[in-house]
């Protein structure tokens, strides 16, 4: 399972243009634990949603990946971000300008499938560039 993770780390590097929705390793009962938010997600929808949700603000998203790394059933994955600001996001509307952060994504694995995913991204350097300034208003 690891390998594949690799395989899909290594062709999101490149780019996620177009490839929303489309990851056959998340469970049906996948459950994702959102910076924010008090209780887990749950559903494999949500992955595609969250993931749909970045390609819809920032279309030319890449991830370069920095590792992988297992142990007992779980992996990290500390991953950088780049995207151009140029559709809605959050409460922003698009900016035109370049995000880039970090985040480190653990996923538990049971047998060839992910089941459940904590992100740990830099809220900050996500939201910083593209929350208006004094010279926006």
């Amino acid at each position: 399972m690891i390998q594949s993770i690799r395989s899909e780390a290594s062709a999101r590097r490149i780019r996620l243009h177009g490839s929303a929705g489309r990851n056959n390793h998340d469970a049906e009962n996948f459950i994702a634990n959102v910076p924010g938010r008090p209780e887990p997600l749950h559903g494999r929808e949500i992955r595609r949603y969250g993931t749909q949700t970045m390609l819809d603000a920032f279309p030319d998203l890449k991830i370069d990946v920095h590792g992988i790394f297992g142990a007992g059933g779980k992996v990290a994955v500390p991953v950088n971000f780049q995207g151009t600001h140029v559709g809605a996001f959050q409460w922003f509307e698009a900016t035109g300008r370049t995000v880039a952060y970090r985040s480190v994504e653990v996923y538990r694995i049971e047998g060839d499938m992910i089941v459940e995913e904590w992100a740990a991204p830099g809220l900050i350097s996500l939201m910083q560039p593209i929350a208006p300034t004094a010279t926006d208003c």
